[in-house]
């Protein structure tokens, strides 16, 4: 029985959490990935897990995606989407290569669960 309040559990804090988010921002960022020729995605920590899985899961829906440190990852270019994953947005490693795709052109998007 623990297992299946475990289980409720996690349904309960995804339905809170997916509750917060603007359908606006959501629209436009699901616009952006179908739109997207080459899609980045970074992170560090939990937050990395979560863009490389992301990433993984866009290649699988058929998607050129990359992400940012591995050895076969190309270098980003204009016209591109960056999505960045940090529960903070304010990691400073996630910072400097936001602004080193913005100096290119590429797109970026910041996930994060503090809005400022």
């Amino acid at each position: 029985m623990s297992e299946f309040n475990n289980y409720r559990l996690i349904l309960e804090e995804l339905d809170a959490t997916l509750s917060q988010v603007d359908n606006t921002e959501y629209e436009r960022f699901s616009n952006d990935v179908i739109g997207a020729d080459r899609i980045f995605t970074a992170g560090k920590g939990r937050s990395g897990f979560v863009a490389n899985s992301f990433a993984m899961r866009l290649n699988q829906l058929g998607k050129n995606a990359y992400v940012v440190g591995e050895s076969t990852t190309p270098s980003i270019k204009e016209h591109d989407l960056f999505i960045i994953i940090s529960g903070s947005g304010s990691t400073e490693h996630l910072r400097l290569l936001a602004e080193k795709a913005q100096s290119v052109g590429a797109k970026i998007v910041l996930l994060t669960t503090n809005a400022e």
